[in-house]
C-alpha cells in the first residue's frame, strides 16, 4: 500500500488512505479479504480514469485548426 501511495498524486493518495482501516493490529482473514477487494476496486477505478483520459486525448487534436482572421 505504501508503494502505491508513493506512485500516485496527493488526491489519489488521500483516497487510498481512506480505504485503510484505522486499526494498528494484525488483520483477520476476513478483514484482509475486504481490504483486498476495496484495493482492487480502487485500482480498477484508477485504471478506468487513465483509460478515459487517454481516449479523450486521442479524440482531441493536439493542434486544433485556427480560423482565419477577418
Amino acid at each position: 500500500m505504501e508503494e502505491i501511495g508513493h506512485a500516485v498524486g496527493p488526491e489519489l493518495r488521500e483516497e487510498l488512505e481512506r480505504l485503510l482501516p484505522r486499526t494498528g493490529g494484525p488483520f483477520t482473514e476476513a478483514e484482509a479479504r475486504i481490504l483486498q477487494s476495496r484495493l482492487v476496486g480502487w485500482l480498477e477505478g484508477v485504471f478506468q480514469g487513465i483509460k478515459a483520459e487517454l481516449s479523450l486525448r486521442q479524440m482531441t487534436p493536439a493542434n486544433p485548426p485556427t480560423r482565419p482572421r477577418r
